[in-house]
């Protein structure tokens, strides 16, 4: 069975745990780029921002981090997985 993935979203990383995260889906009369600058500077108040894809596995969220197309060669390195604290689920859901 394939691993649902939820979406693409920016997420903030501090000891190896997503501590924030925000999607990356604008809609379409909003300008993309100053949405991503809005997002990525809040993010970076809470932790070190990356981008990736949001997944559901093994019971828990996971922020599974994108490599930078450098890195997608023939042999590509494996993504870093990072899981997802319960208190930020709790606090986007709330």
């Amino acid at each position: 069975m394939k691993t649902p993935r939820l979406g693409k979203c920016w997420a903030a990383i501090n000891d190896d745990r997503v501590v924030n995260y925000t999607l990356m889906y604008a809609p379409a009369h909003v300008d993309y780029d100053a949405h991503r600058n809005a997002c990525v500077s809040a993010l970076e108040a809470f932790g070190t921002v990356k981008g990736g894809d949001l997944i559901w596995r093994d019971n828990q969220y996971i922020f599974v981090q994108r490599l930078t197309h450098r890195n997608r060669g023939k042999s590509p390195r494996t993504p870093k997985e990072y899981p997802v604290e319960q208190s930020v689920l709790e606090a986007k859901n709330g």
